[in-house]
């Protein structure tokens, strides 16, 4: 079932999820981020105030990164209850971030120039990588060796060597959201005004899927067979087939982002003005729930 599960209307940008769906953190723009350890039931307001735009967590949901747009990446290990910037790697327009599986390293990209890899020893160290263009997503296998990234009005690009180096897959188009199954082998893109788009070879060949939308976002299962994915002013759709074929869900909203755990059953979504909205059951049925808020500083007490 789906739940609703935030108190008010907020420009929820991103959410992200443990691998077994119980850890949840989502990103506010001009807000706050919230996290939650229950599913979604009840959450947590973290951080500060800022025009965050995307935020990604390890697959047990300890360690979360989240970026900004014109300024600096943010770094939690602790579940998001404390946060430290990223100062030395600068301000910079990002639009997507991601952490392995692991949470030691961490991919992020930037709007108008490159894709950055964080990889932590005793501090965070930053590379560049790729070529500089309107990076808008990037997915990468459980082991990090395969790594696919899409451009706003560009290509895919397709690393299978942990980002040395690069190669153009598909064609030129709005890409907007981009996930891989675990072992990199199964690929699922979406574009604004088109298509879904599919791979079962890594991202050499693609398969236009679905009907033509403005698709704003899509997930994936571990094994690349459940794939979810929302319309930005349209509905949900889901397929069990690794997007051969897909059922239109939930109802009409501004989906910004979407998240799974790995075995696909527990979702969560997010509306762009609107609320989050939580599922059990990989999509196939809706309920509307209130969340209860909770604030860090007096959690017993309840914004209603």
């Amino acid at each position: 079932m789906w739940e609703q599960t935030n108190l008010e209307p907020r420009s929820w940008q991103r959410i992200t999820s443990s691998a077994d769906g119980t850890k949840l953190a989502a990103c506010v723009y001009n807000g706050y981020i919230y996290t939650s350890t229950n599913g979604g039931s009840l959450w947590s307001e973290k951080a500060s105030p800022q025009k965050w735009v995307s935020i990604s967590s390890s697959s047990d949901g300890t360690k979360i990164g989240a970026c900004t747009y014109g300024s600096v990446i943010w770094n939690s290990t602790d579940s998001g209850t404390n946060w430290t910037p990223q100062s030395a790697l600068g301000s910079k327009n990002w639009t997507y971030i991601q952490l392995s599986t692991d949470g030691s390293k961490q991919y992020a990209c930037q709007d108008g120039g490159y894709i950055w890899i964080g990889t932590y020893t005793t501090n965070w160290g930053w590379i560049s990588v790729a070529s500089q263009q309107s990076w808008y997503s990037i997915t990468l296998s459980l082991d990090g060796i395969k790594l696919a990234a899409c451009v706003l009005g560009g290509y895919i690009w397709i690393s299978t060597d942990s980002g040395a180096n690069w190669s153009q897959r598909a064609t030129y188009q709005n890409w907007r959201s981009i996930t891989t199954s675990s072992d990199g082998s199964k690929l699922a893109a979406c574009v604004n005004g088109g298509y879904i788009w599919t791979s079962i070879d890594s991202g050499t060949t693609w398969t236009q899927r679905a009907t033509s939308q403005d698709w704003k976002t899509i997930t994936s299962s571990a094994d690349g067979t459940k794939l979810v994915a929302g319309v930005y002013s349209g509905y949900i759709w889901t397929s069990t087939d690794s997007g051969a074929n897909w059922i239109k869900r939930y109802r009409n909203e501004l989906w910004n982002s979407i998240t799974s755990s790995s075995d696909g059953t527990k979702l969560a979504a997010c509306v762009d003005s609107g609320s989050i909205y939580t599922s059990t059951n990989s999509g196939a049925t809706w309920i509307l729930q209130c969340l209860e808020k909770v604030w860090s500083s007096i959690a017993s007490s309840y914004d209603k």
